[in-house]
């Protein structure tokens, strides 16, 4: 590295000029030859892919689809009928303008709550004030029709001009009203049919208000199912008549945006006007102020701690080379085409790391410089390279190693942010070691020559001393806490600082893992912005409170298909989720005409018929092959096969009076004879069937074989119930399959209803999965860097807990295991692990042969440093805070823990252990052959003074090399060499000949 060093001071221009020249041209490339970003889908890519569910869902989706339904039948020589129908779902209401007895679920829906917690909104003055509250809106959008509210439809039952004229007397008459008929609406006679039915009092059906009411407009705990007497209104939805559409984003600016509408008696708390994600998009850029304002913050903090403005601006430069190559690389290089919202808070990330670095290299530069005011730049450049490379390396590499893990996830958004991410570090590292480098000795040579031109003209002037009287102060003050302070309360309180954070380690593994656990998610939406927001409180608190959503929400049981002939594969790109892959294909290997495979089939039917995770109806159903063998079976002639559907097996040829099995050509043959004989009743036979063979288009070659059962499994967004039936169903499965004749051996089980359990269940293994990838590319590095076991396993330990320490107080505020929050705590490893790498390296190369002096000498090194670099990694993540995008609060929530927890189980747990029981001289060090030592020099950094070391002079061999420490009340410097033994060991002052 020493003719890199010479290369840099000599040309360090040259070097800036091409590293800069390059990093331009990626950056210009990357953004002008690649579509700018979309992300007016947030949450595309937020699903699981290549995974067994997932291939069974897409298969199922394309044999549902044109392209194939129109290759496949379940009737043979059929030239209509598609293969996978599905049933269209109804949209409540129809979309009449001013009419008044139709609310569409497509308008935008206003909810709100009391403004005093126990207040009650079934009142005339609250009532009113959501009618005054929402006119705004009506205005906004020039409708001649007013809202939907109840207040409107107590104005219309009582002949009111407007919701302001109501009385209290209007009120009490329409609660009396909704009283008497509330049993008609919740033993279902009262419903959107009810004005043809005469068996509804008049006064429940007038201009369908009662209806209207209960279902869209009051809580479902209002005179509801399960509470008849609670009169109390809690929630009620105002419904405009404006339909959720993209122009809505302007009413949302212009009226509602950031606006308090609370009068003291009611407020608005949630909204809905289908937008969500088009505000998402924006807040998503207008957001990204709070970053500049973080590394704003940053900057000025780093200008003031290295003293250098113009390497404050380098870092910046840093940053933005690093997004904008990796930008390039991600789009031109990998060829990724989806970028998701995630990739911005890569950002975030490597301004944090980027400081780090730089507080690093540059602390190190610094203090070679005070302790070798003589040495050349080129020496110092050396030094400074072969300490702060090794420290930011490992870092680097552990950061960008937690990020690619990322990889090892079956989301599609987690995988491309580990790309972009992993990358920009790896980037950020090749700059740390050119661009940083040759912009420092580039301003140091500036320096030294307007120093000598303004200290030394005419021999008379002088520099103010002013300054460095301050900076000796700080140098001085800095020396006294990291150099004295923090290594007595290290020595003192070891066993205290053990006690204490093993504890809280325990404690949070068992938060984490016992209770009250990392809880997957329960909802399917993903969440884009702040608890308080009203689109947030509509989605995931208050829609829930309404009837017309709780029947929207009722998905019944979980349908489910078995399925043979057919390969269940994901076979697109699991980093595009805009691809979906081509069909599948067919399973050639199918075969049920074997005799043993009608058998099969038969046994498996039944089988599955007899399982507790199977209803009724489909338990009732006819197993096609059971109707094979009793159509097969029975005498030629006419058969009763079910009521009303009777079947003359004389016009059917040999497919009668056989014995079953039949061999496989007469299967073949007589399968589509028997389903023809039936004519015009075989769809309704085919209704009262479990299982059918699937014909090929136009055909009567069988391609394949499926049937369609309803489970006992009712949709749920919970993981546990789903996971347990699953579970069972493929437990079931797998024993059936391991006796399954080779022709039928590839049946698979899958539904349109189990994606959100398959991203679920990515979440949970996969987060895992990236936490294990991690920790062990993290020890690897670790062990190669300091070529130490003990300091290896110290630190995988402080890291463990400081992860655990860090999930437990997630999970304490309430996060769930999301995509965002699996990302954070895979990559709280790369970042908690930095600091005891730090540490740990200085640990390894103090010059001192016990293990309270390494301690010392190592905070000494690198003390400031850490502090620096945890303190402005905290700043970035706190001044993310007021962000209105979720995920940018959460990114600043993350930050601020994993920095405060990492640094403080790093300074008082990680250097306790090694105070108390850290590897000395060779222990735990891993032999390397002697060659690798020959000629090998290099500085141990450290100004400590005297009375902070042993007693004694400290002198070890150590592979070949010495290290050397002086107790001379008089030595003021404390810096040593490692030579070999034939070398001579010089410090500043003195020389020693071995």
């Amino acid at each position: 590295m020493l003719w890199y060093s010479k290369f840099v001071v000599r040309f360090p221009w040259l070097v800036m000029l091409i590293v800069g020249t390059i990093m331009l041209v990626l950056s210009v490339v990357g953004f002008l030859t690649n579509d700018f970003p979309d992300f007016g889908e947030p949450t595309k890519g937020f699903e699981s892919r290549g995974t067994p569910i997932k291939g069974q869902e897409l298969t199922l989706k394309k044999l549902e689809s044109d392209m194939i339904g129109k290759t496949l039948s379940y009737t043979p020589n059929d030239t209509s009928v598609s293969f996978f129908k599905r049933k269209k779902r109804t949209v409540i209401g129809s979309p009449g303008y001013c009419s008044t007895s139709s609310i569409s679920t497509s308008y935008i829906k206003v909810i709100f709550e009391p403004s005093l917690a126990d207040s009650d909104l079934f009142t005339t003055a609250a009532l009113k004030s959501m009618c005054q509250l929402v006119r705004k809106i009506e205005i906004y959008e020039q409708s001649s029709c007013t809202s939907f509210s109840i207040g409107y439809f107590v104005a219309l039952l009582h002949n009111r001009t407007s919701c302001e004229a109501i009385t209290d007397t209007d009120v009490q008459e329409t609660l009396s009203t909704l009283k008497y008929c509330a049993g008609f609406y919740h033993n279902g006679t009262l419903d959107s049919t009810y004005t043809t039915d005469a068996s509804i009092p008049p006064e429940c059906k007038a201009y369908g208000a009662v209806y209207s009411i209960f279902n869209f407009l009051a809580d479902y705990q209002f005179l509801g199912k399960a509470s008849p007497d609670n009169t109390k209104l809690r929630y009620s939805m105002v419904i405009p008549r404006v339909y959720e559409r993209g122009s809505v984003d302007q009413l949302y600016k212009d009226v509602l945006e950031n606006k308090v509408f609370d009068d003291g008696i009611a407020k608005i708390t949630g909204l809905q006007l289908g937008v969500r994600f088009a505000l998402f998009n924006r807040y998503l850029v207008a957001d990204m102020l709070y970053f500049g304002i973080a590394f704003g913050l940053i900057l000025v903090i780093m200008a003031l701690y290295l003293r250098s403005v113009v390497v404050t601006l380098a870092t910046l430069f840093n940053v933005v080379f690093s997004i904008g190559a990796a930008y390039f690389f991600y789009h031109t290089v990998f060829r990724l085409k989806y970028f998701s919202f995630m990739n911005i808070l890569t950002a975030i990330i490597l301004i944090a790391i980027s400081a780090d670095d730089v507080f690093v290299f540059y602390d190190i530069w610094s203090k070679y410089k005070r302790e070798h005011p003589s040495a050349d730049m080129v020496t110092r450049l050396h030094e400074t390279l072969k300490h702060a490379a090794s420290s930011i390396l490992v870092t680097s590499l552990t950061t960008s190693a937690a990020f690619f893990a990322n990889t090892v996830s079956n989301i599609s958004s987690v995988k491309v942010f580990g790309i972009f991410s992993g990358t920009a570090i790896l980037i950020n590292f090749v700059l740390m070691l050119t661009w940083t480098p040759s912009v420092v000795v580039f301003i140091e040579k500036v320096s030294d020559f307007c120093s000598k031109k303004c200290c030394n003209s005419g021999g008379s002037s002088r520099c103010p001393d002013c300054w460095q009287k301050f900076l000796n102060f700080a140098h001085a003050a800095s020396d006294k806490v990291f150099g004295d302070v923090i290594p007595r309360i290290i020595h003192k309180l070891w066993f205290l600082w053990l006690l204490i954070l093993t504890g809280l380690g325990v404690g949070g593994i068992i938060v984490v893992f016992v209770s009250p656990r990392l809880q997957l998610p329960v909802s399917s939406d993903f969440q884009l912005f702040g608890k308080t927001h009203p689109f947030t409180h509509y989605t995931f608190t208050a829609k829930k409170q309404f009837n017309f959503i709780q029947k929207e929400n009722n998905f019944g049981n979980i349908n489910m298909f078995s399925v043979w002939g057919v390969k269940a594969e994901d076979l697109g790109d699991p980093l595009n989720p805009d691809d979906e892959g081509e069909f599948s294909g067919f399973d050639n290997t199918f075969d049920m005409g074997t005799p043993e495979a009608q058998q099969w089939m038969l046994d498996h039917c039944f089988a599955l018929q007899k399982q507790s995770f199977v209803n009724t109806v489909s338990q009732s159903r006819i197993c096609f092959m059971a109707l094979y063998k009793y159509l097969i079976t029975s005498s030629c002639g006419v058969t009763s096969v079910i009521r009303f559907v009777d079947v003359d097996l004389s016009q059917v040829g040999p497919c009668c009076s056989q014995t079953f099995p039949t061999s496989r050509e007469l299967f073949y043959q007589c399968v589509p004879r028997l389903l023809t004989a039936f004519d015009h009743y075989l769809p309704y036979l085919q209704s009262q069937l479990l299982g059918a063979p699937v014909f090929e288009k136009a055909s009567t070659r069988i391609k394949g074989y499926a049937m369609q059962w309803q489970s006992t499994q009712e949709f749920s967004l919970s993981f546990e119930p789903i996971n347990n039936f699953y579970t069972n169903l493929t437990d079931f499965l797998k024993a059936q399959y391991d006796t399954a004749p080779i022709g039928v051996q590839n049946g698979w089980v899958g539904s349109r209803a189990l994606d959100f359990y398959d991203l679920q269940k990515s979440l949970a293994s996969g987060t895992y999965e990236s936490i294990g990838v991690s920790l062990a590319v993290v020890s690897i590095v670790m062990l190669l860097t300091s070529l130490n076991i003990i300091v290896t396993l110290y630190a995988i330990v402080n890291i463990s807990f400081s992860i655990f320490v860090t999930v437990a107080v997630l999970v304490l505020l309430g996060w769930e295991l999301n995509i965002l929050e699996s990302v954070a705590i895979t990559l709280s490893v790369g970042l908690s692990i930095d600091f005891s790498i730090h540490y740990g390296v200085a640990y390894r190369l103090a010059a001192a042969d016990n293990r309270k002096d390494k301690v010392t000498m190592a905070f000494d090194v690198i003390g400031s440093a850490v502090v620096m670099a945890a303190f402005t990694t905290f700043i970035a993540g706190a001044t993310m805070m007021p962000s209105t995008v979720l995920a940018y609060t959460q990114i600043g929530i993350f930050l601020m823990l994993v920095m405060t927890i990492s640094w403080v189980y790093a300074t008082f747990f990680f250097m306790s252990l090694c105070s108390k029981i850290g590897p000395v001289g060779t222990f735990g060090q891993i032999p390397l052959p002697s060659r690798c030592f020959k000629e090998r020099k290099s500085v141990e950094l450290g100004r400590v003074s005297p009375d902070k070391l042993s007693d004694k002079a400290s002198l070890a061999v150590e592979n070949g090399t010495v290290q050397m420490g002086y107790d001379d009340p008089n030595h003021t410097a404390s810096t040593t060499q490692l030579v070999s033994e034939d070398d001579k060991v010089q410090t500043d002052d003195q020389t020693s000949t071995l």
